[in-house]
């Protein structure tokens, strides 16, 4: 009863937060804004577009151009070599690698892990335990199927990796109670070797849940049914009832996932997330849009994509986006990214609340975190 009255107190927190960035949406990303600014005010962008005088979003938006990865990357190779306080406040010592391109390095500050990534994550649980009382996931494991590059020292104290092995550093001790499998194995850079290893002890444990990029978390399935001689997974894990999915190409996969676990019970939700930020969640399981997350400290701009190649493209706020009209998506956020055109494009499906899809013609393109 006590872990219980814990789970629902933890539940009925977050989605009283849910419920208020959508009733009251532009004040929510206004107040985050400036958040960011205030927070950013000392460090060296934030004296070069002087921060301190901005009073309002329309001054910010004129005053700051947009971003590209080559605007922002001499900020990024200079906190590599050590220097701080340059796109945001205090010490950024950890960088996530772009999925489409391992190259591009993204600063992830502490702010990011705990208020961008991990309130994502909790999000996640709490609208699943909303919709599904019943659910076994506080009690059982999940298990998290990270990227394969460990975290690599790469200078000054400064390290490197997949988003989800940098969260998978980050991870509180509780975690271990409820996830799988340990740190030292999900970090393995050998992909087989840690295939063969989940093979050998996650499948007596509880496991009730994965995360992770679908084509990843197939390739492991496949694997244990090899390794078990079982004919599908529920043979192996029988309370399986949740898959959290990212990347955008679930589509593509979605058959073999209903064949190698058959129940009407399992329940597949997408979300939306990269190196730059956790972005937006499926929370209406009869429907495929998403979310987009408004308190995750990100502040959201969008060019429409006819305008993107032009030497001044016009970005607008959420007050201005139209119902199924492509864009690419602008943020800014707290691990320092200001005005940064990510390459993603979405279309919104509501503005009431605001809830969007990975626009379907560059679903294959798309900058998500989809590991390879």
């Amino acid at each position: 009863m006590f872990i219980k009255s814990i789970v629902n107190s933890f539940i009925s927190s977050r989605l009283k937060r849910i419920d208020n960035f959508v009733k009251h949406p532009f004040t929510v990303q206004e107040a985050t804004l400036f958040d960011l600014i205030h927070k950013a005010k000392n460090t060296e962008i934030g004296k070069r577009y002087r921060f301190n005088n901005i009073r309002d979003v329309e001054y910010f938006r004129t005053w700051l151009p947009l971003q590209t990865y080559a605007d922002i990357r001499p900020y990024i190779d200079r906190m590599r070599k050590g220097e701080q306080n340059l796109l945001w406040h205090g010490d950024i010592r950890w960088f996530a690698k772009s999925a489409d391109d391992e190259t591009k390095l993204f600063p992830v500050s502490a702010e990011a892990i705990e208020y961008c990534h991990f309130r994502g994550g909790y999000d996640v649980l709490g609208i699943y335990a909303s919709q599904n009382p019943n659910t076994k996931i506080f009690m059982s494991k999940t298990l998290t199927l990270g990227g394969s590059h460990q975290i690599n020292l790469i200078e000054n104290n400064s390290f490197v990796g997949d988003l989800s092995a940098v969260l998978i550093e980050h991870f509180p001790r509780w975690a271990n109670f409820v996830m799988t499998p340990p740190k030292n194995v999900a970090l393995l850079s050998n992909l087989n070797e840690k295939l063969d290893i989940i093979a050998k002890s996650s499948v007596n444990k509880r496991v009730v849940a994965l995360t992770g990029a679908a084509s990843l978390n197939l390739l492991m399935l496949k694997h244990i049914l090899n390794c078990t001689r079982r004919k599908n997974i529920l043979e192996v894990w029988h309370d399986m009832e949740l898959f959290v999915h990212s990347g955008g190409d679930f589509d593509a996969y979605s058959a073999e996932f209903e064949k190698l676990i058959p129940s009407p019970l399992m329940n597949y939700i997408e979300i939306y997330n990269s190196a730059a930020g956790f972005f937006a969640i499926q929370n209406d399981p009869y429907s495929d849009d998403m979310l987009l997350m408004l308190d995750h400290g990100i502040y959201y701009e969008f060019v429409p994509v006819e305008q993107i190649g032009k030497e001044y493209p016009e970005a607008v706020t959420l007050d201005d986006v139209e119902i199924n009209r492509n864009y690419a998506m602008v943020i800014t956020t707290n691990s320092g990214l200001w005005r940064y055109i990510t390459g993603d494009t979405l279309i919104f499906t509501s503005k009431n609340p605001f809830k969007i899809k990975i626009s379907e013609r560059n679903k294959q393109f798309i900058n998500v975190s989809n590991e390879k």
